[in-house]
């Protein structure tokens, strides 16, 4: 069964399938180029996105902090809570705008929850580019051996020959 991971992206829910494993043993020169650049479009693809989810990041994270350190001044200034710890405070913020906090805090943590399903994207198609790299680099060996045993020219050298 495929896995899939599911978010929402500017406003639309993203269904994202990850591919299962892939059978190397059947794998063509021709098909392993594909492979690779069919994962070199995706990493493209999915590394844009992260970047952009990272852009929006910035801004939740940035918009948050803002509205926390407006409600933190608030109680800051007030006289009745001038003697009052930082710590305690912070808490008074929390406590005293909850519902506001909450959401602010679900977008902050929805957002990182992207940006990390994006990297787990990323790094696993950045894995799999390696890997089907190497197979490919192992296919072009094997196929130059074959034609070198059957006594073909490989890159314009002949097993055979000899030069001084």
């Amino acid at each position: 069964m495929p896995r899939t991971i599911s978010f929402e992206w500017k406003g639309r829910n993203v269904t994202l399938k990850i591919d299962g494993e892939l059978e190397l043993s059947n794998l063509s020169t021709v098909e392993a180029r594909e492979a690779v650049s069919k994962a070199v479009g995706q990493y493209a693809y999915y590394g844009a996105l992260k970047a952009d989810a990272k852009k929006m990041q910035q801004q939740i994270e940035a918009a948050f902090e803002f509205w926390y350190s407006m409600k933190y001044r608030l109680i800051d200034e007030d006289e009745r809570y001038t003697k009052k710890t930082e710590a305690w405070k912070k808490n008074h913020v929390i406590v005293s705008y909850q519902r506001e906090w909450k959401e602010h805090k679900a977008k902050v943590i929805k957002i990182n929850n992207i940006v990390e399903k994006l990297r787990v994207i990323c790094d696993s198609y950045e894995y799999q580019m390696r890997v089907l790299q190497s197979v490919l680099s192992t296919l072009r060996t094997e196929l130059e051996l074959t034609a070198i045993d059957e006594g073909q020219t490989v890159r314009g050298r002949n097993r055979y020959s000899y030069t001084e």
